[in-house]
């Protein structure tokens, strides 16, 4: 329940993720959030990419390969 009230409120609050400062703070405020922004970034619709800014939004610095 708790991923699904998480994924309605980015879409209430959020419109398009493009216009926002990433990181976005419910993604990186609680677990949870993290493995809901985690899980949105890599199961879109077929055809569309990944969001890698906001993927990228939520692992630290020093955690991604450049």
């Amino acid at each position: 329940m708790k991923p699904l009230l998480a994924t309605l409120t980015l879409i209430a609050v959020g419109g398009g993720l493009s216009a926002q400062e990433l990181p976005l703070s419910s993604d990186i405020e609680t677990l949870d959030g993290i493995l809901t922004a985690y899980y949105e970034v890599v199961s879109g619709p077929t055809g569309e990419s990944a969001d890698r800014a906001r993927d990228h939004s939520i692992h630290l610095p020093r955690g991604i390969s450049p």
